[in-house]
C-alpha cells in the first residue's frame, strides 16, 4: 500500500495558528493584569478601606470580567493545543479517511469527546481541509489530493468486510482496516 503522505501541508494555516496565538497572549496580559489589579482593590476593599467599600461590589464584578478575560486565553491556548494534536495524527495518516474509533484511541480520548471537538475546531475554521463523515461509521476523510503528485482527486469507495459484514470506506484501490474485526480489505 503506498502511503498517503500530505508532506509538510498542515490543516491549521498559519495565519490562523498565528492569529490564535497572538489572541491567547493579549488575552493572558489584558486578563491577568486586569484581574490582579481588581483581586488588589477588592482585598483593599474588604479589609476596611472606606472609600473602597462602597463599590465592592463593583470591583467584584470586574474581577469577574478580568477572570472572564483570562479564561478565553486558555479556551484559545486548548483549542489550539487540540488541532495541533489532531493535525499530528492526520499528518501520519496513509489512506485519507479515520475511522472515529481508530482516531479516538490514537488521541486517547472518548468518541463522544473526540466527535464534539472536531465539530467545534472545523466549525470554527482551525482545522482547514478535512471533513466530518457521518454516514456510515464515523470518521475523518482528509483531502485525496494532498498527497497526490499527479493533483488528480483519488476517490473513496465503501466495501463490505468479508469476515463480519461491516461496512470500510477506503481510498480507491488501497487497502482499509476493518473498525470491528481489524480484518485488512483490499
Amino acid at each position: 500500500m503506498a502511503k498517503f503522505s500530505y508532506g509538510s501541508q498542515s490543516f491549521i494555516s498559519r495565519s490562523v495558528r498565528l492569529r490564535k496565538r497572538i489572541f491567547s497572549i493579549i488575552f493572558y496580559v489584558a486578563g491577568g493584569f486586569w484581574s490582579f489589579l481588581m483581586v488588589i482593590v477588592t482585598v483593599a476593599a474588604f479589609a476596611g478601606d472606606k472609600d473602597l467599600w462602597e463599590y465592592r461590589y463593583i470591583y467584584f464584578i470586574m474581577l469577574l470580567m478580568g477572570l472572564g478575560i483570562l479564561w478565553l486565553g486558555f479556551s484559545k491556548t486548548r483549542d489550539l493545543n487540540r488541532a495541533q494534536l489532531y493535525d499530528q495524527i492526520f499528518m501520519a495518516d496513509e489512506d485519507g479517511y479515520i475511522p472515529l474509533s481508530r482516531l479516538a484511541s490514537m488521541a486517547r480520548r472518548p468518541q463522544e469527546q473526540v466527535m464534539k471537538e472536531l465539530t467545534h475546531l472545523i466549525g470554527s475554521g482551525l482545522l482547514q481541509g478535512c471533513t466530518l463523515d457521518r454516514e456510515h461509521i464515523p470518521a475523518v476523510r482528509l483531502p485525496a489530493h494532498a498527497g497526490n503528485k499527479t493533483g488528480r482527486a483519488v476517490d473513496f469507495i465503501t466495501k463490505r468486510c468479508p469476515y463480519c459484514g461491516a461496512s470500510v470506506t477506503m481510498q480507491a484501490g488501497s487497502r482499509a482496516q476493518c473498525a470491528y474485526c481489524d480484518s485488512w480489505i483490499s
